[in-house]
């Protein structure tokens, strides 16, 4: 915050007074407020630093709320009070006094009412987090909500009232969320209001990214927005459990509103679906007619019933991601449509699913690449409280097929185990472009930290993440990493208990002679001491104890 400050302003000269006032010739007069705004995004994600920021005088508030009030239901990381009764002060006195009457004490929380419209600068709405934020001042043992469910239901009352006050004082909206998948109601049932607020129409036509999904009519929801949104960059389907059954013995009415959604559009970019829907094979078709702009598509716990849904992927030609993350069903004949379709734009492979039998077809996916893909990942062994999830692991043809068609590949990510060893030192043989590898290590297999795998590290190499829960000395350790000639920048070890001290003294020599190691995180169990952590932080930035830096 100190470099940030010392560009735009200084101090007073005058003794008697502490307040920051600009020089003769202040360098903000000559900053427009769009390129004030361009250098506060930089702190977008740092709430402390802007809100000193609004602290310095009024054009610099102005500013610097364009930019913590763009997004702030996200920025918080918990549901905040604070923040919800700040909108709740903008409310007409009508509205506050219906609140009022029905339980929500509000003439008591209110503090000073700012000046600023606040809402004028939102771009993002989320229904849950707002949701969230309202819980923490609806009292739970008032008098007016003897049961969980009634208290539940005036919060939503809460909820519409402030949607409705957005829509009419918000000037653009990117990004609106309506996805109550992990939220529980009582009654479950929830009705989206939204679309028929005064002003909604002009705020859904500027929307680019819309997430839907939880319990209610969302067919209904998406038939009213197709007929005034048209340019959405990303749509987000979350579906939950129910979702998966037939409540309308076949009907497919709400498929076909969704899908009118889909159709609606004139460029959409990405495309994700959360969760397991009875009629996926009849959504899917209308995502054929966004083809042509799509690059990314991704389906997460999805159950396949057929090669329907992936017929309509092989059309998408453009394709720069392709994301299947714990999908069920996924078998060589569900992929077949992939295996005779050329991506020679996709850059980014995930595949973390469970399987156990045959991807043969996963092949000519990765083979038809011509050597596009820079980031592929498969799915590690889990360890938690030392017991080995059941999860299959990638048949080594498939691991083999990657290290001879992707030269170009910058990440990797899969789980080693002795039949899958070759194929890793194939990989590391033919990808010279590698920055970050993250593995995990059968733990049977100990012969790992004494193989050749260090030697063989590519000199770009810059993050390097093992999982494994076998047994392995310090003394190990350090051989493999005096063998490794990679200037590391961040290391990870973060399933391994065994690590105390001593393995810390071999990682502080690998770092005092590499002098490039930045960060280091170890599993919360690692048996380190804070004196050891001590000594480390002298030539390591970094040393966690907190699991695996996900950030990469």
């Amino acid at each position: 915050m100190f470099r940030l400050f010392s560009l735009f302003a200084h101090r007073s000269h005058d003794d008697n007074t502490s307040i920051r006032t600009p020089p003769e010739n202040p360098l903000r007069l000559i900053l427009p407020a769009e390129c004030l705004q361009e250098v506060f995004k930089y702190y977008e994600n740092d709430p402390h630093t802007l809100r000193s920021c609004l602290l310095v005088d009024r054009y610099w508030c102005q500013n610097a709320v364009a930019v913590l009030y763009r997004n702030p239901f996200e920025i918080i990381r918990e549901p905040s009070a604070k923040l919800i009764l700040t909108f709740l002060s903008f409310l007409d006195d009508d509205v506050k006094i219906k609140l009022e009457e029905n339980g929500l004490e509000l003439s008591s929380m209110f503090t000073k009412t700012s000046m600023l419209n606040y809402a004028a600068v939102l771009r993002t709405l989320s229904y849950k987090a707002i949701y969230d934020c309202v819980l923490k001042i609806v009292p739970r043992n008032h008098p007016k909500f003897t049961r969980q469910w009634m208290r539940e239901k005036f919060c939503r009352v809460v909820v519409e009232e402030l949607c409705k006050y957005f829509t009419l004082n918000c000037l653009m909206l990117n990004e609106l969320s309506f996805d109550t998948k992990n939220m529980t109601f009582y009654p479950p049932e929830v009705k989206i209001k939204f679309p028929a607020h005064p002003g909604a129409g002009l705020l859904l036509h500027q929307i680019r990214k819309f997430s839907c999904g939880g319990k209610y009519d969302k067919g209904n929801l998406m038939k009213t927005m197709s007929r005034v949104c048209r340019d959405l960059h990303t749509l987000e389907l979350n579906f939950s459990s129910h979702d998966m059954y037939d409540p309308k013995n076949g009907d497919r009415t709400e498929t076909n509103q969704m899908g009118a959604l889909i159709l609606a559009q004139r460029r959409l970019q990405k495309f994700v679906i959360r969760g397991s829907y009875c009629f996926l094979s009849d959504l899917m078709p209308a995502l054929a007619s966004q083809s042509s702009s799509l690059t990314h598509v991704e389906f997460i716990q999805v159950l396949f019933q057929n090669s329907d849904p992936l017929e309509v992927v092989a059309l998408c030609q453009n394709l720069e991601t392709l994301i299947f993350d714990d999908c069920k069903s996924l078998t060589n004949e569900t992929l077949a449509p992939l295996a005779r379709t050329s991506f020679t734009r996709l850059r980014k492979l995930i595949f973390k699913n469970a399987h156990r039998r045959e991807l043969h077809n996963l092949i000519p996916v990765i083979e038809n690449t011509n050597g596009s893909l820079r980031e592929v990942r498969f799915r590690r062994r889990e360890f938690r409280n030392s017991v080995v999830r059941g999860i299959p692991d990638m048949p080594p043809i498939i691991m083999e097929t990657v290290a001879k068609s992707c030269p170009k590949l910058i990440t990797f990510e899969g789980h080693i185990e002795q039949e899958t060893m070759r194929p890793l030192v194939l990989l590391l043989e033919n990808c010279l472009r590698l920055k970050r590898l993250a593995i995990s290590v059968e733990s049977q297999f100990n012969e790992f930290f004494r193989s050749k795998i260090a030697l063989l590290l590519p000199v770009t190499l810059c993050h390097l993440t093992i999982s494994w829960m076998g047994n392995f000395s310090a003394s190990e350790l350090d051989i493999f990493l005096r063998n490794c000639r990679v200037p590391l920048e961040i290391l990870q070890l973060t399933t391994s208990s065994l690590i105390d001290d001593q393995f810390l003294i071999a990682i502080m020599h690998y770092a005092r002679r590499t002098g490039s190691l930045k960060r280091l995180a170890l599993s919360r169990n690692a048996q380190v001491t804070e004196e050891g952590i001590e000594k480390a932080l002298a030539v390591i930035n970094s040393v966690t104890k907190t699991g695996e830096y996900t950030e990469w």
